[in-house]
């Protein structure tokens, strides 16, 4: 090969290794390009674009309008998170008991019930053994955010023939749900307690919540504080906080509210000279990335051995049921959040089975259904849609049918 072909041919080869490191540059860029949206206003268009009418006000305009109709009202949300509260103060693990409550949006209405006698989403008079077989501890997901009462999964094991009382609680991880069952599943003494565990974000919930001195004392075999017969002081203690949080809601601090969702829209390149080592190509394809890796807690063990001896105790059994996130099916690409999930899930199944508790594998069925994306509202990052919920109400169902469990009344 003459000297000018040598040249042409290394030429060739360094356009070729330059234009390798623009394209992986390229990616690194279209992945850096944060679209911050909010989730409302996507879900909006689409169900305008689908012929659906999509109630777009703002939660606080909703609470507003309810009273404003003579409606004693509360929007639902968290505010034991954001309390000062000692070992000595009532902790609140329901919400006010007998109210209207506003939950969440992701169908297109806001959807509006009346709690029960203990701040939970049922209707009244299920704590108590004569009433109530199964019950259901969980978050949000077990709750039934964002769909009617009769399309949740509590509301569909009901419409079945099945004697269910519902004790999920928005924004609950493992210790406060360890809590719940112990102050409020012991009075009707069900035969089986389901234990709903979304791996979305039930390990954040554990993070944070150990952090509780209150939380940490359920550990404690004896331990409890009676809440069941204290409604009355739950209720005075989270009215007054509620009332001072959104007494001074008026109509301008709704639209900072609103003009501060809208920024969220904003397309931002998040590019810096971080981004030479290629961190968000990195993370997608998992190489070499802290974040991907699972880190187990032992006391996620210990919380769910006292759950398990608690059930026991009073000749129950649980039954541990994993919930899919979305972002499993949405992104299937995303090794790191793959890596991250598959690690969590093998962590809680390996404690799950050392206790010998059965489970009900929602993630291997949503699997096998040939679109799992249309479990979740527009297919978009959010709770169950009312298909979604009924599928998982399915699978409960089809565990006890396979486990010789009747569906319903006493034995």
């Amino acid at each position: 090969m003459n000297k000018g072909a040598n040249a042409e041919m290394k030429g060739k080869i360094a356009l070729l290794v330059l234009s390798i490191i623009m394209s992986i540059y390229a990616i690194e860029i279209v992945l850096s390009y944060n679209v911050k949206s909010n989730n409302g206003n996507i879900l909006a268009k689409l169900a305008r674009e689908q012929g659906i009418r999509y109630d777009s006000r703002h939660r606080a305009h909703v609470w507003m309008d309810l009273r404003n109709k003579g409606i004693d009202a509360y929007p639902l949300y968290s505010p034991y998170d954001n309390m000062e509260l000692s070992e000595t103060d009532i902790l609140p693990l329901g919400f006010v008991s007998d109210k209207t409550i506003i939950s969440c949006n992701e169908s297109g209405e806001f959807v509006i019930y009346k709690t029960d006698e203990h701040g939970f989403n049922n209707p009244e008079g299920l704590y108590n053994r004569e009433n109530t077989d199964y019950v259901l501890i969980g978050d949000s997901f077990a709750q039934g955010a964002c769909v009617k009462r009769e399309e949740n999964i509590a509301g569909r094991l009901t419409t079945a023939g099945l004697r269910v009382l519902n004790l999920g609680m928005l924004n609950s991880g493992p210790p406060k749900e360890l809590a719940i069952l112990k102050e409020y599943g012991e009075s009707s003494k069900p035969k089986i307690v389901f234990w709903l565990f979304y791996e979305g974000n039930d390990y954040e919930g554990l993070a944070f919540e150990k952090s509780s001195a209150i939380y940490m004392k359920y550990l404690d075999r004896a331990f409890s504080r009676d809440l069941i017969s204290k409604q009355k002081l739950i209720d005075d203690t989270l009215i007054k906080h509620l009332e001072t949080e959104f007494s001074g809601l008026t109509e301008e601090r709704i639209k900072q509210f609103e003009e501060r969702n809208n920024e969220n829209n904003q397309r931002i390149f998040s590019i810096s000279l971080s981004s030479l080592k290629l961190p968000m190509l990195r993370k997608r394809i998992g190489l070499f990335n802290e974040e991907c890796s699972f880190k187990s807690d032992p006391l996620l063990k210990d919380i769910f051995y006292e759950a398990n001896r608690t059930v026991q105790e009073w000749g129950g059994q649980i039954v541990f049921v994993y919930l899919p996130s979305y972002y499993r099916y949405a992104e299937k690409i995303n090794q790191c959040k793959k890596r991250f999930l598959d690690g969590g899930r093998d962590e809680v199944l390996a404690i799950i089975k050392d206790l010998q508790i059965p489970v009900i594998d929602i993630q291997s069925s949503f699997d096998s259904h040939p679109d799992p994306l249309s479990f979740f509202p527009y297919r978009l990052y959010g709770h169950y849609n009312a298909e979604g919920y009924k599928f998982v109400a399915e699978q409960i169902e089809k565990y006890l049918s396979d486990n010789s469990h009747d569906s319903g009344g006493a034995e």
